[in-house]
């Protein structure tokens, strides 16, 4: 749980750094590993595996786990959803329709990020295997993939990174004049 303790510390975390991201994958085909391809006309261009060191090192930092490194919304498989068959509680809407919705409102969020935009979010809750984490983890790799800034945390281990961090009385970012920071805000709206 030590990675979660450092993502919610972390004050900045930016896609487009990181050590990795430096440094090409070694024993490269294209470029041996020196991140750069020299080109015909004796100019150098960055490798392939330069960026996906940059995006493989951008997942980790988001705290996306290595099977959720691979969801996309193109691998969200509507054809799992039974389109004559209405979801309890879905309002009369089969769950084709309701994942249909949920995969178009999760793609519409990542494109207003994209515009620069700041959309007010969207809640994803449902049954047991009804995609939620594919959706979330499709939409932090595609607005990674481009370079924005993501923090993934299930619900679970996030609260319990931030009950951790209240039995010890520590903030993310405690000042002079105490704990000025939106783990303690969250945690007084949780209680």
């Amino acid at each position: 749980m030590r990675e979660l303790d450092d993502i919610i510390t972390a004050k900045n975390i930016d896609a487009a750094a990181g050590e990795a991201a430096a440094t090409a994958a070694e024993g490269c085909p294209y470029c041996g590993g020196s991140g750069f391809v020299l080109q015909a006309d004796g100019t150098a261009k960055r490798c392939v595996c330069y960026a996906e060191q940059r995006l493989l090192e951008a997942q980790r930092r988001a705290g996306l786990q290595p099977m959720l490194r691979r969801m996309t919304f193109a691998s969200f498989e509507l054809a799992c959803y039974a389109p004559g068959l209405q979801a309890p509680g879905g309002r009369g809407q089969s769950y084709y329709e309701l994942a249909r919705a949920a995969l178009e409102k999760t793609k519409s969020l990542c494109r207003a990020v994209c515009r620069g935009e700041r959309p007010r979010g969207l809640l994803l809750f449902g049954q047991v295997g009804s995609g939620k984490t594919h959706l979330a983890a499709a939409a932090a790799n595609a607005l990674l993939g481009r370079g924005h800034d993501v923090c993934f945390l299930v619900v679970p281990d996030f609260l319990a990174a931030l009950a951790r961090r209240r039995t010890q009385g520590r903030s993310c970012c405690a000042g002079p004049n105490g704990p000025k920071c939106w783990c303690w805000t969250i945690w007084a709206r949780i209680i």
